[in-house]
C-alpha cells in the first residue's frame, strides 16, 4: 500500500475515484480519507513517475462537486447490487470492548470505517434487556469527513447521514445471553471510510446493567 497527501478543498470522493479509475493510472486505487482539507489517496502499490504526475493533475483539476444522483444514490451512502454479487465478499467485524448502559438510560457503541466498506447490518450479543428495550442504528459523520457544503444534500440530519433501523425491540432476556440480528436487507449501503456505523440502545426503567457488544455485517469490493 502506498498514500498519496494533498491539501484540496472541496473534495467529492464519488467523482474523484471516478476519475482516478477511468485514468492512466494503472495501480488499483484502496481508499481515499478526507479529514477537513487533507486528502489521503491509498494505492495498492507504488505509482510511477508518469502516474504520479497523473494523479497530481487529477487532484489540482477536481471541481469538487458530486455526481449526479437521486435519492437513492449520493456522494457518500451508494445502493449497492445484493450480497449474491460475485464482485463482493462478506466481511464481518465488531466494535471492540463491551458497552454498558443502566437502566433507564441510552448509549452509543461507535464503529469507524477504517476502508471502503458496504454494511447490510449486524448483530447484539448481550444480557440484562428489558422488556421494552429497543435500538436505533445510523452512519454517523462524528469526525465532520462530510464537507459542510455537502452535508444538506447528503445527510437526514447531520451529522446523522442515515438512519437504517429508527426503532428495533430486543428480547428481554434477564440474566440469560441473546444475539440480536440487525439484518437491514434489502438496504446494502457504502459506507465512505472516516464515517461511523452508530448503534445506540435505549433502556427502559427497570432490571438492572445491560452489557453488550456489536458485531457487523460488512461487504468488501474483491
Amino acid at each position: 500500500m502506498t498514500t498519496y497527501t494533498y491539501t484540496k478543498t472541496p473534495v467529492a470522493l464519488d467523482r474523484l475515484t471516478d476519475e482516478i479509475r477511468t485514468s492512466s493510472i494503472t495501480i488499483a486505487l484502496d481508499n481515499m480519507t478526507l479529514l477537513g482539507d487533507q486528502l489521503s489517496i491509498t494505492f495498492k502499490a507504488d505509482l510511477s513517475t508518469e502516474e504520479k504526475s497523473t494523479l497530481d493533475t487529477i487532484v489540482a483539476n477536481h471541481s469538487g462537486l458530486p455526481l449526479p444522483s437521486d435519492d437513492s444514490v449520493d456522494a457518500y451512502i451508494l445502493s449497492q447490487p445484493p450480497f449474491g454479487d460475485p464482485d463482493y465478499r462478506t466481511r464481518w467485524d465488531a466494535k471492540e470492548g463491551e458497552i454498558t448502559c443502566t437502566a433507564d438510560s441510552s448509549v452509543s457503541a461507535d464503529f469507524q470505517l477504517t476502508a471502503l466498506r458496504s454494511s447490510f447490518g449486524g448483530d447484539i450479543v448481550g444480557t440484562g434487556f428489558e422488556l421494552g428495550d429497543w435500538i436505533t442504528a445510523c452512519i454517523y459523520d462524528k469526525d465532520s469527513v462530510i464537507p459542510e457544503a455537502y452535508r444538506a444534500a447528503t445527510c437526514e440530519a447531520w451529522p446523522v447521514v442515515k438512519t437504517y433501523i429508527y426503532r428495533q425491540y430486543l428480547p428481554a432476556n434477564g440474566a440469560g445471553l441473546t444475539v440480536f440480528d440487525m439484518d437491514t436487507k434489502p438496504l446494502v449501503a457504502e459506507l465512505s471510510v472516516g464515517l461511523y456505523i452508530r448503534t445506540t440502545l435505549n433502556t427502559v426503567d427497570a432490571g438492572n446493567t445491560r452489557k453488550f457488544y456489536c458485531n457487523f455485517k460488512l461487504l468488501e469490493k474483491l
